[in-house]
């Protein structure tokens, strides 16, 4: 939670409440998606290591009008172009990035998340129901339409490594494909209730 203050107070959240971890057995889905992969060829996963061995990952943060309202209102319904809506998924952001930070140090990875970029994925995104909250993770790596085109010509032009779509509506906590170096498989989707915590 954002204090008037700016800072930020963390509390714990009760898992009982979060979506369930998603079924194994759900298949993906396309719409409008391109053969092959799609072209972010210009995204060299560049990772860039310290004198002592850290290796940085750049991070770019998009989420949905949903999710903003949801956070800025308590409710999907709200004007969420309005700036001042936005500084909640920006810090929402932020501290998602600060805690898995403070996770690779306590586990000992040498890694460190960078935020590169966040923003509004478009203002006319509308979320599909819950059942599908995977579907945009296909429609990230390959759709023709502007909003996701829009999102790889982001990731290019802030030299993202990751991509991670915040929703508001959601069967589970997030889905994502197991990240083995290719373009392709660095896109996350995450339920807002499950960014943080």
């Amino acid at each position: 939670m954002t204090l008037p203050d700016n800072s930020i107070q963390v509390t714990e959240v009760d898992s009982s409440t979060l979506p369930p971890e998603l079924d194994d057995s759900i298949e993906s889905e396309s719409r409008n998606l391109q053969e092959g992969p799609p072209d972010i060829s210009s995204v060299a996963l560049e990772r860039k290591q310290t004198e002592d061995g850290n290796i940085t990952i750049d991070l770019m943060c998009l989420y949905t009008p949903q999710s903003v309202c949801l956070r800025a209102t308590g409710t999907e319904n709200c004007t969420a172009s309005d700036p001042n809506n936005y500084r909640f998924m920006d810090n929402l952001c932020k501290l998602s990035v600060y805690e898995t930070n403070v996770a690779l140090e306590n586990s000992g990875a040498q890694s460190t998340l960078n935020l590169v970029y966040s923003g509004l994925i478009s203002p006319d995104y509308e979320e599909e129901e819950s059942e599908r909250m995977c579907r945009p993770l296909q429609y990230l790596k390959s759709s023709n339409e502007d909003t996701f085109a829009n999102a790889r010509k982001l990731r290019d032009e802030y030299g993202a490594d990751l991509v991670s779509l915040i929703v508001s509506r959601g069967a589970w906590c997030g889905c994502a494909d197991e990240y083995t170096g290719n373009d392709r498989d660095a896109f996350s989707v995450v339920h807002e209730k499950c960014a943080t915590g």
